[in-house]
């Protein structure tokens, strides 16, 4: 049943919307374990905690760049006054939404002179994360507006449907 949702074109923009709501909740997570850890000097890996980035890709039967290529896009007619865009060829690529990927950043840790610090080393400098917070506030206003437009876009999604079935 699930499978077959997915595969519906009709339902299609929830699809792509949910895609981006994960994606900006995962980027949001990554966020807050990030402000979280601003001061951690120390993990269970060994030295200071590593910042988290968020990489966003698209998430297709196909390439993105297939998808909208207009030379692989031809109209043909419903009824005689609708137009309708169709794949031709053997790539039948359709667009399925974003993937989120959340890894660790290869950024060298802030030395910060403490020679009180428990983490400090022979010559007193400790190693901080090198997370910069008005750069991580910054990403989370960002995060969260994204998943406000892809709430908004669900709905309008949403609200296009139900008054389609009431024709």
């Amino acid at each position: 049943m699930i499978s077959d949702l997915k595969r519906n074109t009709a339902f299609q923009h929830l699809n792509i919307s949910a895609s981006g709501l994960v994606a900006q909740r995962q980027r949001l997570d990554a966020i807050s374990r990030n402000l979280a850890n601003l001061q951690t000097t120390r993990t269970e890996a060994g030295g200071p905690y590593r910042p988290l980035v968020t990489t966003f890709s698209e998430e297709s039967a196909g390439s993105f760049s297939e998808v909208l290529n207009l030379k692989q896009l031809q109209l043909f007619t419903t009824d005689g006054t609708h137009l309708v865009p169709e794949l031709n060829g053997s790539s039948q690529s359709q667009l399925m939404g974003v993937a989120a990927r959340v890894s660790e950043t290869e950024r060298q840790p802030r030395l910060a002179y403490d020679p009180q610090h428990p983490d400090a080393d022979q010559d007193g400098y400790v190693a901080y994360p090198d997370i910069n917070v008005v750069e991580e506030m910054t990403q989370l206003l960002l995060a969260t507006r994204a998943y406000e437009a892809n709430v908004t876009a669900m709905k309008a999604g949403k609200d296009m449907a139900l008054k389609a079935l009431e024709i």
